[in-house]
């Protein structure tokens, strides 16, 4: 068997369906409740059985802790962490990236040319924005 370089690896994992797969991954860790898992009522909690969860619910889950002890057994179920699924998707899809005001930038209507050199470049930030060039 043959080792995978990281470049390999990173090509392999950047295929459309791979990321695809991988934002699907994050959505259900997303997605996510507890409530899923365990229901609670005063000083009792009741863990649902891996059969009774379905697929999605099961992928949130990091770790399911079973001690048993002098009163029973102690359970204790970890979910993978909400919050940083949710940055990872934020940055995978571009929700983290600044949005651009169009507004503010000047749009360049026409450029007046005295054969080798610009004479003069006429945005519509200085027109305002909808001003249409005018007709020499």
């Amino acid at each position: 068997m043959s080792k995978l370089t990281t470049r390999q690896a990173r090509a392999l994992i950047a295929t459309p369906e791979n990321q695809e797969r991988v934002l699907e991954e994050l959505g259900h860790i997303a997605s996510s409740d507890i409530t899923d898992v365990v229901s609670w009522t005063g000083d009792m909690a009741v863990l649902k059985t891996s059969h009774e969860l379905p697929t999605q619910v099961r992928k949130a889950i990091k770790k399911v802790k079973i001690t048993p002890g002098k009163y029973g057994n102690a359970v204790e179920v970890e979910m993978h962490d909400k919050l940083s699924a949710l940055r990872m998707m934020a940055r995978v899809t571009g929700l983290n990236e600044p949005q651009q005001d169009d507004s503010q930038r000047p749009t360049m209507i026409g450029i007046k040319l005295n054969l080798h050199k610009v004479e003069e470049v006429i945005y519509a930030k200085d027109q305002g924005r909808d001003a249409e060039k005018d007709e020499d």
